[in-house]
């Protein structure tokens, strides 16, 4: 639930940023280390800035609450259950139309990337959901997603966490992040809000995130329990039909071994063939 336990405000919020921002950008943090500062820096670097900044930090003890940064910032103080208590956390406190969650490390992709985007947000009539491509910067794979996100996407896939802009009301309106889901609560959300709610959903065809990979998620002793939730949200969010269909197409694709054949060889052509193959189908559907 968005706001459910009350963090403490440590620093007040910049007074050159308009009353309500277009745009919250929200950091959790917990030790982010040298990491944190160059999101700051990325921030710093933007043409646009009509937007608020805030830090969620659950306790750090390596210095960040007194760090200083090229960005003017809240700090937000508070203990939480996760990364997804965190970021609900941060939600409470945002002012802006749209939020969006970087974690420490993500950077935007130039220095005009939030001026196109808030293009975008401005231009049309207030979708409830505006999602961009990003690119994992240490392997340099580009996240591209579909233009409508229909049924057997959402099955067997996600958007990229930081290319998605949420209307704040939008997720109040959801409740939030649902916190029994520990590491893909942020999937379980999308599929949520598309299936239950028909949210309006718009594609931006633009390069304007890179991150940096190797958060919780990603970590090995934690693919087992991702998986789990992964097919928790189907058993919930999908029908029988539904279910046994995507379920043989997926499992004809392969998954696992396409997984481990570009962890092992991300550099094979075949690889890099297959993924070319896989963004331009994506611009279609």
């Amino acid at each position: 639930m968005i706001g459910s336990s009350r963090p403490v405000v440590v620093s007040s919020r910049p007074p050159h940023l308009a009353e309500r921002p277009l745009l919250s950008i929200l950091t959790p943090t917990l030790n982010p280390g040298a990491a944190l500062r160059a999101t700051a820096e990325s921030l710093a670097r933007q043409t646009f800035r009509d937007f608020e900044w805030i830090i969620k930090d659950a306790g750090s003890s390596d210095g960040t609450l007194h760090a200083s940064f090229p960005m003017k910032h809240r700090m937000v103080v508070a203990s939480d259950v996760g990364i997804y208590d965190a970021i609900n956390q941060a939600v409470f406190h945002a002012r802006g139309r749209y939020v969006q969650v970087l974690a420490a490390g993500d950077c935007f992709a130039h220095s005009r990337a939030l001026e196109e985007i808030a293009t975008v947000l401005d231009a049309h009539d207030e979708p409830d959901l505006v999602y961009c491509t990003a690119t994992h910067r240490p392997s340099g794979t580009r996240w591209t997603h579909p233009a409508r996100l229909h049924d057997w996407f959402l099955y067997r896939g996600a958007i990229c966490h930081q290319a998605q802009f949420w209307s704040r009301v939008c997720l109040e309106a959801l409740g939030g992040y649902d916190l029994s889901y520990e590491i893909a609560a942020d999937r379980e959300m999308l599929v949520r809000a598309r299936k239950r709610h028909d949210i309006r959903t718009k594609r931006v065809d633009l390069d304007l995130i890179t991150y940096a990979g190797g958060g919780f998620s990603e970590r090995p002793e934690n693919l087992a329990r991702l998986e789990a939730e992964i097919r928790r949200i189907r058993r919930t969010r999908f029908n029988v039909v539904q279910r046994a269909g995507y379920g043989l197409v997926h499992a004809l694709t392969l998954p696992r071994w396409r997984s481990r054949w570009n962890d092992a060889a991300p550099d094979n052509r075949w690889v890099s063939a297959y993924q070319a193959l896989r963004s331009w189908v994506r611009r279609f559907i």
